[in-house]
């Protein structure tokens, strides 16, 4: 058997494979460790089809492949949940029930693409987005009642803002050291005052720092895990900023401890003494 990926032959190593099914789940494994995925197939001129997946090897003269960079996946994918939720944005504003229907239904099929695209495991945010869409598509499919979608709107748009920044943060790493020079400028400047503003009673204006500095490194975080995903190039280029990033995990959880028993001397310490030294050292 001949296989051909993107008009070439490919000297592909068998093994213990007796199906077509089963060359094609090791194509793919080997499609993932190339950072490409699996855009089209055919055997001896015949589209890819279920039923061709009990094909015995010995039956086949050439199985061609096509792929595509991950990379590529993730902006289709990317494009295709921003236009679902686009048209259920406008549907809930307009209240139109037949395209809620539609689109409740749909949700299911998308699920799949949108977890490809969040990592819905990694980031809590799309996490508590994602189910909370569920949960008002589940019930609009029980109940009808557009009014079920009336808290969406906004979230949605927010979602929105977030995948385009995503998309163009993948294909445009400048924003990742924009975002760099900003943790590592104003935001540390700000870290430093923390404990002058907890001792002046303005507390507001010391949250909102610490709220800001765990919005941006979860937001960085989030980033850095998508490049190593889909952009190992640039991920291997920022291996300083992720070992940084790192150090701070056990103070975040200190912050947030002592947070949480308003021991406020103690967040404007570890903020200024702990985490501003590690964001100075940012590229």
């Amino acid at each position: 058997m001949k296989i051909i990926y993107n008009g070439n032959n490919l000297d592909f190593q068998l093994g213990s494979e007796s199906s077509l099914g089963e060359i094609m789940d090791n194509l793919s494994i080997f499609l993932a460790e190339q950072n490409q995925v699996l855009k089209s197939w055919t055997v001896d001129g015949q589209h890819s089809s279920r039923e061709l997946n009990h094909l015995k090897l010995d039956t086949i003269g050439t199985l061609e492949i096509t792929s595509i960079p991950a990379i590529e996946e993730e902006y289709q994918n990317l494009q295709l949940t921003a236009d679902f939720f686009v048209l259920l944005r406008h549907a809930i504003l307009e209240g139109n029930i037949p395209v809620l229907e539609e689109l409740s239904q749909e949700y299911n099929s998308l699920y799949q693409a949108l977890d490809s695209v969040v990592g819905l495991s990694f980031h809590k945010g799309f996490y508590y987005f994602t189910q909370k869409i569920d949960q008002c598509c589940e019930n609009f499919r029980h109940q009808k009642n557009p009014e079920i979608f009336a808290p969406l709107p906004d979230l949605i748009q927010t979602f929105l803002l977030e995948m385009d920044s995503i998309a163009r943060g993948l294909g445009e790493p400048e924003l990742f050291w924009s975002q760099m020079k900003e943790l590592r400028g104003t935001i540390t400047l700000r870290l430093k005052e923390v404990s002058v503003q907890l001792s002046t009673n303005k507390d507001k204006a010391a949250l909102d720092t610490v709220l800001t500095l765990i919005n941006n490194l979860e937001s960085t975080a989030y980033f850095l895990e998508m490049c190593r995903r889909f952009r190992l190039d640039f991920f291997q280029t920022v291996s300083g900023s992720v070992e940084i990033l790192t150090a701070m995990n056990p103070f975040m959880k200190d912050i947030t401890d002592a947070m949480e028993r308003k021991d406020y001397i103690l967040v404007g310490d570890l903020l200024e003494y702990e985490i501003a030294p590690l964001l100075e050292r940012l590229p």
